[in-house]
């Protein structure tokens, strides 16, 4: 399993051979948030924008983020 690191996040990355990308996890949520790019530094942008969707979301349901 090969982690990425991005500040204090982490994502389990694994390569999808059907889309032909590299698919991101960001682990320690309460719920789920992807991503995906050809690149690290395309990994690394979705990483912060889905994290960004994910917490935005959680803040208007009034979910707690992390585990």
């Amino acid at each position: 399993m090969n982690i990425m690191t991005l500040g204090n996040i982490k994502a389990k990355i694994v390569f999808d051979q059907d889309a032909e990308l590299f698919r991101g996890e960001i682990l320690g949520l309460t719920g789920s948030a992807n991503f995906y790019g050809k690149t690290v530094v395309e990994l690394k942008r979705e990483c912060k924008k889905s994290l960004n969707v994910y917490l935005n979301e959680c803040a208007r349901r009034a979910i707690a983020p992390y585990q």
